[in-house]
């Protein structure tokens, strides 16, 4: 018993001096935003840095519930989960505003690299229709929320406006968060803003709804889906003919893809 009390007592030393820490930098944060023109890359750094730390005491945390548990002290296990829950929600909350701050400053940056001056404004015209680049420039990015029919178009416009581009990989990390919704946003939650929280972010995603059998699963369902043709509705016998033969094209694609 006394083994693991010491094992319980060195981890909630540890728990509260990243508790403390957290805090210290979460204050850091307040100030840097603050500040009369906020620094963007001094801002990601914090954010990282809170990440990093927030995941530090979460694994303490875990490891103090597993203590409680191995002890029978099922009540205080209970209260360690209770306590790494608050603190991801003062996480989140206090580094809202910093994560706000960061998707506008790369959505006003974005819009002037693509609004053209006025001394450029006829030869962009000009060139406009012989360069693809220019029309690709126009994309929107859609909002991805888990819906595996979607992934794929929101993936070719989020590769083609973000991950194809020379922004830095907090910034695309920021965007990123920014197009997704519900599950899918879910899925990257508290990964970080560094090259290697983007890049794990970007696997993740392809993981869990990206691949060749989703593809065809996620066509297989669609037809399931597909409801009888209604002689009187005209409109009902079109949407009955194009879901085979977007369900073939998709197939098409995806076979020769693999080959």
């Amino acid at each position: 018993m006394k083994p693991a009390m010491e094992a319980i007592q060195e981890l909630k030393k540890s728990k509260r001096e990243l508790k403390s820490a957290i805090t210290r930098a979460l204050n850091d944060l307040a100030i840097r935003l603050a500040a009369k023109e906020p620094d963007c890359t001094q801002i990601s750094t914090s954010l990282e840095h809170i990440e990093g730390k927030k995941e530090e005491a979460l694994a303490i945390m875990r490891d103090l519930e597993t203590e409680f548990d191995k002890i029978k002290k099922t009540e205080e296990a209970e209260k360690i989960g209770d306590e790494a829950d608050a603190l991801v929600d003062r996480v989140d909350k206090e580094t809202n505003t910093a994560r706000s701050y960061l998707a506008a400053q790369v959505k006003m940056s974005s819009s002037k690299q693509q609004e053209p001056s006025e001394i450029d404004a006829h030869t962009n015209a000009q060139q406009g229709a012989s360069d693809p680049n220019k029309q690709l420039e126009r994309i929107r990015i859609p909002i991805f929320s888990g819906n595996k029919m979607e992934f794929q178009q929101w993936l070719a416009a989020f590769s083609t406006c973000v991950d194809k581009t020379s922004l830095a990989p907090q910034f695309k990390m920021l965007r990123l968060e920014g197009c997704l919704r519900g599950e899918a946003a879910e899925t990257i939650k508290g990964l970080g803003y560094s090259q290697a929280a983007y890049d794990a972010a970007i696997s993740r995603l392809q993981r869990k709804y990206g691949g060749y059998r989703r593809k065809v699963q996620a066509q297989i369902d669609e037809l399931r889906k597909t409801r009888p043709v209604n002689e009187g509705a005209p409109k009902s016998i079109d949407k009955f003919a194009d879901a085979p033969e977007r369900t073939i094209m998709v197939l098409k694609t995806t076979v020769f893809s693999r080959i």
